[in-house]
């Protein structure tokens, strides 16, 4: 009896298509994943599902475990570069004569980083950008949302096809300059 092959079908850059082994430790897998979007050791790479929904593989990458167990086999998936973004210094202000504004400025800012697919992980911030041409992503996989699974399991949205096509756009000119993300 022949065994079925275990791979993860992972469509990036300008449309291009990359089978990865799922009989391979989840490190390794990270690390050719890594690889292909040509990432800096200073950025993530995150797999989406064609709906947007993250795996969460960097809370992963340094797994010896089997990346079957975490990927289901046969799936198309979409990577998606977590790029740090440079830390910010506070300037120390004199506190707003009304609490409440304080909370509406933060709220404001939150929802401005998220809006452009900005997000915290841990202690650092991260711009996050598919790493799939959009115009490819938007055809292909029209529902593409970006989802960051919250406590209790609920999905954060955090996606327009204005700021995706605008982070494509940065993407393809870092990559005509030399500098950034690159397909491999």
């Amino acid at each position: 009896m022949s065994e079925e092959a275990s791979f993860l079908e992972v469509i990036y850059g300008s449309g291009e298509t990359a089978y990865l082994n799922l009989n391979c430790q989840i490190c390794h897998l990270y690390d050719q994943l890594a690889r292909l979007c040509a990432i800096s050791s200073d950025n993530k790479v995150e797999l989406a599902t064609p709906e947007g929904k993250f795996i969460h593989l960097t809370n992963h990458q340094s797994s010896t475990q089997q990346a079957v167990s975490l990927l289901t086999n046969r799936t198309v998936m979409v990577p998606v570069v977590l790029t740090k973004e440079p830390e910010i210094e506070v300037i120390s202000t004199p506190a707003p004569s009304r609490p409440s504004s304080t909370r509406s400025n933060s709220a404001r800012s939150r929802k401005k980083d998220e809006e452009d697919g900005v997000f915290v992980i841990g202690e650092i911030r991260y711009r996050m950008v598919p790493f799939l041409d959009s115009e490819v992503l938007f055809t292909r996989f029209p529902n593409f949302e970006m989802q960051l699974s919250g406590k209790g399991g609920s999905g954060n949205k955090r996606t327009t096809s204005r700021r995706l096509s605008r982070q494509s756009s940065m993407l393809k000119s870092r990559s005509r300059s030399g500098a950034g993300i690159t397909p491999a």
